[in-house]
């Protein structure tokens, strides 16, 4: 499986990789879709995996809050610890087949897919409208959704106030996607975008 990155299909002799399957990293900001773009995509055949789950889980071993703001001190600090590609490079070797990762916040973690995959790996940002978004996450109803739209606002801009090697830099991440694809619309609409972008961008050789 091989990806067209608009400059004409790959072949296998082009190839560098020993890996014959494919990495999908989808980033996107809070409630943009970025987990419902993985699991229709998991329905393609690729397997699932999830950083914020597996932040969420972490956090939960030590008896951390799983409210949003919770969880994105936990990061901060971690990548201070363990260093700006965390959680990636906790589950890296993991990956082993077609799979999708959901939930890249900085650089560091898409680059280091990048150099694992090289052409077998693609970025994609998944937009939506502010609106759009503050009203899918108080229907997702997870621990510390139940804010105002001002609050919303403020936590996005308290994301982008953050400086530093390997914090929260989700805008930037989606501004060096390979590809982008809004989901401001319905689900069944967004499902449709994908499948256009998944037929035409995702190549599978014998």
């Amino acid at each position: 499986m091989r990806i067209n990155k608009r400059c004409g299909k790959l072949s296998k002799m082009q190839s560098q990789n020993k890996e014959d399957f494919m990495v999908i990293g989808v980033t996107g900001e809070p409630s943009s879709g970025k987990d419902t773009f993985a699991k229709y995509i998991e329905e393609k055949g690729f397997r699932h995996i999830s950083s914020g789950d597996y932040l969420r889980s972490q956090a939960e071993k030590l008896g951390i809050p799983l409210d949003r703001g919770s969880i994105q001190r936990f990061a901060i600090n971690k990548r201070k610890e363990k260093g700006p590609q965390y959680p990636t490079d906790e589950f890296i070797d993991e990956i082993k087949e077609n799979t999708v990762v959901s939930g890249f916040r900085n650089m560091s973690e898409s680059n280091l897919i990048k150099s694992r995959f090289k052409e077998n790996y693609i970025l994609v940002g998944i937009t939506a409208l502010p609106e759009t978004r503050f009203e899918r996450m108080k229907k997702r109803g997870r621990i510390g959704d139940n804010i105002t739209f001002g609050r919303f606002l403020e936590e996005q801009e308290i994301d982008r106030s953050i400086k530093g090697e390997g914090v929260q830099e989700t805008d930037k991440v989606i501004e060096n996607a390979d590809y982008k694809i809004d989901n401001s619309g319905s689900e069944e609409e967004f499902k449709i975008k994908v499948d256009e972008w998944f037929e035409n961008n995702v190549i599978i050789l014998e």
